[in-house]
């Protein structure tokens, strides 16, 4: 009787060992930043894999700007781009969001972001959004963390959360708000 007490112990404690490591590998890093917004710069910048800065002076969305690049950002181009690291799959792969700067951006109230998914094995440009403020959600789609955006003009907000397909972040539900004044 007292075996069997001392076993059911055992196994009650196993099982709630497991069930906690199982929810850390599932928790995101209590360090990591989460909103990234304007002129915001990143408390933690991280450099950018040279195969990385390639794939975002190739991207569509930088070729459109890429003509407003001053003489010093075509010759240091690394100098366009900031990065953070984030963990949006699990904390063994670690994923990119770069931030555009001068050339590598909208305008005043619209930045470029771009998430670049395992930017130093293997980097896959996985979302570009021209928005505000981006937050990564500990809430996941197929693996990947969510990704939400916010855009405000004097008139109207814009919320749109991303979810990941398997391949890339695609938008969900978008939320327009109007603005009281």
């Amino acid at each position: 009787m007292v075996r069997l007490r001392k076993m059911r112990v055992v196994l009650i404690t196993l099982a709630l060992a497991a069930s906690v490591v199982a929810q850390t590998a599932k928790t995101p890093n209590s360090n990591e930043e989460t909103g990234y917004c304007g002129d915001e710069q990143f408390a933690k910048p991280a450099r950018i894999p040279t195969v990385v800065l390639q794939k975002l002076l190739r991207s569509p969305e930088f070729k459109l700007n890429a003509a407003f690049a001053n003489e010093e950002e075509r010759a240091r181009p690394e100098r366009m781009f900031q990065a953070a690291e984030v963990h949006l799959g699990g904390p063994d792969e670690i994923d990119l969001i770069v931030k555009g700067t001068s050339a590598a951006t909208m305008g005043a109230d619209n930045d470029w972001f771009w998430i670049v998914q395992s930017a130093y094995k293997n980097p896959k440009i996985v979302l570009w959004e021209g928005t505000y403020c981006l937050y990564v959600s500990s809430k996941r789609t197929n693996g990947l963390r969510d990704i939400s955006s916010t855009w405000s003009s004097a008139s109207e907000t814009r919320n749109v959360t991303f979810h990941f397909d398997g391949m890339k972040y695609k938008p969900g539900k978008v939320k327009w708000t109007e603005n009281r004044r």
